[in-house]
């Protein structure tokens, strides 16, 4: 089973979970206990937040916009509550025996426009491609930041 998370950065807010076995379910959820919950059985999750912090840019964001990307400097006061989370949610998930990797789905999010019932679903899809594609060593890495051949 492979797993996807658009995190925001309060659990106030939505984050679309993407599971992929058989199916693919997508979910909007908001508090960390039903994230783990959902997420707990995968084998990887790859989730788009980061999950190293270096203000204003890492290594992962300036190789991005050198190819084009437009990614938020980790300087941003909610970019910095956002790794707090991600680093919070990817212990309790590895406590689990879950893999988590990070990724960019912005940096192929345009091949797949229509996809999930809201834009956080539909980056959590593309979150979950990521960790299958990773799992098939069908990657390029930016850093930590792994992003689909």
């Amino acid at each position: 089973m492979i797993g996807g998370l658009d995190l925001s950065a309060s659990e106030k807010r939505v984050s679309g979970v993407c599971i992929m076995n058989d199916s693919i379910k997508t979910l909007s959820l908001k508090e960390d206990e039903e994230i783990i919950e959902a997420l707990k059985d995968c084998e990887v999750v790859a989730i788009d937040a980061p999950l190293t912090f270096n203000s204003p840019w890492r290594k992962e964001e300036e190789e991005l916009m050198k190819r084009g990307f437009k990614p938020l400097p980790l300087s941003l006061p909610s970019m910095k509550k956002l790794y707090e989370r991600a680093r919070r949610l990817k212990g309790e998930l590895e406590r689990h025996g879950v893999e988590v990797i990070e990724t960019f789905p912005g940096a192929f999010r345009e091949k797949f426009r229509s996809l999930g019932r809201n834009k956080h679903e539909r980056d959590a899809y593309l979150c979950a491609l990521s960790a299958l594609a990773f799992k098939k060593g069908s990657y390029e890495k930016f850093g930590e930041l792994v992003v689909p051949k």
